[in-house]
């Protein structure tokens, strides 16, 4: 993976967090709660939680993007912009 498509990744994600339905469930779970450390230790898991998901979906993704490059290079007749 090339240094500007980690940047690309990392600023993409970071805009996506703060997002309106985000920023809404966080405050959700911060104001509901009995205590403002239960409130912080659920924010954490909702944004730990989504993060994992969002990292797992990406890394599934290599082995496509991988099998997708190899074929490409075999294959004069693909299209060359993978």
């Amino acid at each position: 993976m090339t240094l500007g498509l980690l940047l690309t990744s990392v600023l993409l994600g970071m805009r996506h967090g703060i997002d309106w339905d985000h920023i809404a469930a966080i405050s959700d779970l911060t104001s509901n709660s009995s205590s403002r450390r239960r409130g912080i230790a659920l924010s954490g898991l909702y944004a730990g939680g989504h993060a994992l998901v969002v990292f797992l979906l990406g890394a599934n993704d290599q082995p496509l993007v991988h099998a997708a490059r190899a074929t490409n290079r075999t294959s004069p007749s693909r299209l060359r912009c993978l």
